[in-house]
């Protein structure tokens, strides 16, 4: 808490400082940039960099209006509801943020707006006359209507003080959500083209919202001459706010809205200096504006003009010569046919290695069989369910048959594959990576992953739950199959009667308090799903949540002297509770009543551990993502605010190792020598060039590039004088393992789940 508000303040000196050192230049302006909001409407109480909310980001907005002219921009991606949205509340309610979120953006004066692939996911058409009535103005050079009309502006010209801008937008072609076919998006860099010359005859700055991801941006760069600024949307790779490229100034955004880019610039002829720039965090600590929180809270009102709501959305993702995932498309082919007012998508599960080529579980047959499937969706979609429903029950090496019995066109279909195949699978299998869906089948309802066995009977009471008014079909589906679907407050249900006329019979819970005693700050919240489970267990279960500092938790940590927090106790009435017999095994006694046993929960904070600033990344050298992980680490400056460590996966007491095992030790063994006893710039340098190397066998060239003496080294790891061991205690001590952990303050354990989660919390590394 602290931190932040003395980041802020910081922040706000600088700023104030450049803007006094600017008062006496001409015209000095302030251009702030957004993107991927993904409708973040109010703050996220996120374990990892809570924060964000539009009401906040106004009041910083206002307050930038007072001190200096102000361009305000976003790189689109403001729709609720996609791949990116981590609080997605249905179709319907996605579709109610969304709406709230355009109001609000208008609310705060933005001077343009790129339109992304998500925004798109309602129809252009609702899109285009929300924002119109709204009074939010939106840009795209390429997003185009079937009949060639822009969706929102191709440009817009926009007045600060004497000068003149001309903004537009570029809109990606990737389609990671289902837009229809009412839109089109074209190739951005010609259609720019087209408009390039005219914007720079009618302003005296152009500025292009890229909402195509940081490698194409970077090309606007080079491709367009007279480009002043870029405003960064869709993916990045860089973490600093804005950077000064050859003349241009490039713009990043903060994913969820948790951050604005801005730089105060000075614009003289036809450049722009940059006086100051940085991130502006909307932290929780942020007042909210209170005209767009009245905005933000007018949700009854805004659901009259949302999209009306779908009944269900139903997206399954198969690998074609999966045997589950074709026994799941079955099942879900059948509930279709007996809902036909569903609106459903079959997706495929793969991804891309580093030289293009696509990659699938079972290989290339696989990916020329999904090729297949888009062609007939594509080319005969009055004919894609029976094609599925033929094909999930047939052998995929008789796919041609079943195009033959459908009277369609092979010959057509291979000349489609051709030309499109590689194109649109490839879209398929980067949705899969985004949403890191690994497992066929995996089945998502309106847009929040659906825990369930696949079966007609399952998926349709489901489907039938989401329903109002509901089918007649969903008259004959039961209420429940067993005792997990009868859930009521406070009550404990079971699963009575035959499967067709099946009910819940309920009886009282048996209450009992669950105790979790909490340090006084935590970026990482593991007791959340501990919460979650005991809740989902136990309808009878009170949660009490203490922390350490009042006088229970001293009494608490006085009677049970933890290891760790958060520390879990529970009531002894939670033996008479159904569903105890799923813990008891996990339970033990102590002082009365019963906690965990050791290991059976993560440890996360270790109290008696000596508090010290900055933080330690441990990374295991072998698994897949290592190179992705230490890129991210490497942009930040080593050193002993923040360290880079080798994560080990066996002990290193261990005599018989795998070969996987004993490179990982050797690797540990090489990053911990140059970590402790070579300088700084030596450790990164061997790092970095761990990232272009393939085989860990040419080590030693790296080492002599470095003008490390090779046999010294080596002689050195020989002795090893216990680094190994401490390395272990450290990771046994601490439950680290990995593949990627951050331990803060020598005190916090932080497992990484994500490229995102590492890039927020390095963000915060201040």
């Amino acid at each position: 808490m602290h931190t932040r508000i003395i980041f802020r303040n910081v922040l706000l000196f600088v700023v104030m400082t450049a803007l006094n050192s600017a008062a006496n230049n001409e015209h000095p302006l302030y251009i702030a940039a957004s993107g991927e909001t993904h409708a973040m409407l109010m703050p996220c109480d996120c374990p990892v960099n809570p924060g964000g909310g539009l009401a906040k980001r106004a009041h910083i907005v206002k307050s930038w209006r007072d001190t200096a002219a102000l361009l305000l921009l976003d790189a689109g991606g403001f729709a609720g509801g996609g791949m990116y949205d981590s609080y997605t509340e249905g179709r319907f309610g996605d579709s109610v943020r969304t709406l709230l979120t355009i109001q609000a953006m208008a609310a705060m004066g933005y001077d343009a707006v790129a339109i992304g692939d998500d925004d798109l996911q309602y129809g252009a058409k609702w899109l285009a006359e929300a924002a119109k009535k709204a009074g939010l103005p939106l840009v795209s050079a390429n997003c185009v209507y079937a009949n060639g009309g822009f969706v929102g502006a191709p440009y817009v010209l926009v007045k600060k003080g004497k000068w003149t801008f001309a903004i537009t937008g570029l809109t990606t072609q990737e389609k990671f959500a289902p837009i229809g076919d009412s839109v089109r998006c074209l190739p951005p860099f010609p259609a720019l083209r087209k408009l390039w010359t005219e914007m720079g005859r009618k302003a005296d700055y152009r500025i292009v919202l890229s909402h195509v991801g940081e490698e194409q941006s970077r090309m606007v760069q080079d491709s367009f001459p007279g480009c002043n600024v870029i405003v960064n949307g869709h993916r990045k790779n860089m973490i600093e706010a804005v950077a000064v490229e050859n003349g241009k100034i490039f713009m990043q955004f903060g994913f969820a809205g948790k951050n604005i880019s801005w730089a105060l610039v000075k614009p003289v002829a036809k450049a722009m200096t940059v006086i100051a720039s940085g991130w502006a965090p909307v932290t929780p600590e942020v007042p909210d504006d209170s005209a767009v929180l009245g905005v933000i809270r007018s949700r009854a009102t805004a659901g009259t003009s949302a999209p009306a709501p779908n009944k269900a959305v139903l997206d399954l993702y198969i690998m074609s010569h999966c045997p589950y995932g074709l026994k799941a498309l079955k099942e879900f082919i059948d509930v279709l046919m007996a809902l036909p007012t569903v609106e459903w998508h079959v997706w495929f599960i793969g991804s891309q290695e580093p030289d293009s080529s696509l990659s699938s579980l079972h290989g290339v047959k696989e990916i020329d069989d999904e090729k297949i499937w888009l062609a007939v969706q594509s080319l005969y979609p009055g004919l894609w369910l029976q094609f599925l429903n033929d094909r999930a029950s047939s052998h995929p090496a008789i796919i041609d048959s079943a195009i033959k019995k459908l009277g369609m066109d092979l010959t057509r279909i291979q000349a489609w594959v051709n030309k499109n195949g590689t194109r649109e699978l490839l879209v398929h299998y980067n949705r899969s990576v985004r949403l890191d869906i690994h497992a066929s089948p995996t089945l998502l309802m309106n847009n929040a992953s659906v825990d369930i066995e696949i079966t007609k009977l399952r998926l349709a009471k489901a489907v039938c739950g989401q329903m109002s008014p509901r089918e007649v079909y969903c008259d004959s589906v039961p209420e429940c199959v067993d005792n997990a679907d009868c859930g009521k407050k406070g009550m404990v249900g079971t699963c009575m009667g035959d499967k067709k006329k099946a009910r819940c019979v309920y009886k009282d819970a048996v209450h009992f308090t669950f105790t979790v005693l909490m340090p006084d700050s935590l970026i990482s919240h593991p007791e959340r799903e501990v919460i979650a489970t005991t809740s989902g267990l136990f309808e009878g279960a009170v949660i009490e949540t203490i922390s350490v500092a009042s006088a229970a938790g001293k009494n608490l940590l006085s009677q049970f002297a933890p290891k760790a927090l958060p520390f879990y106790v529970f009531d002894k009435k939670v033996s008479e509770a159904d569903n105890y017999e799923k813990v008891e095994t996990g339970l033990e006694p102590k002082n009365g009543r019963l906690v965990f046993k050791e290991g059976y929960v993560k440890k996360a904070y270790f109290l008696k551990r000596q508090a010290a600033p900055g933080c330690e990344i441990y990374i295991d050298p072998l698994f897949s993502g290592v190179k992705e992980a230490l890129a991210i680490a490497l942009k930040k400056r080593l050193g002993p605010a923040i360290k880079i460590l080798p994560l080990l996966t066996v002990t290193p007491d261990l005599d018989s190792l795998s070969n996987e095992e004993r490179l990982n030790r050797e690797e540990a063994q090489r990053w911990l020598l140059l970590a402790q006893k070579y300088p700084e710039a030596s450790y990164r340098g061997y790092l970095e060039a761990f990232l272009k190397r393939k085989d860990s066998s040419y080590w030693f060239l790296t080492l002599k590039d470095l003008r490390i003496n090779v046999d010294a080294f080596v002689k050195d790891i020989g002795v090893d004088n216990g680094r190994l061991r401490s390395l272990w205690k450290t990771q046994t001590e601490m439950g680290i393992g990995g593949p990627v952990e951050l331990v803060i303050g020598n005190r916090e354990v932080v497992r990484i789940k994500s490229r995102k989660d590492l890039e927020e919390l390095l963000e915060k590394m201040k």
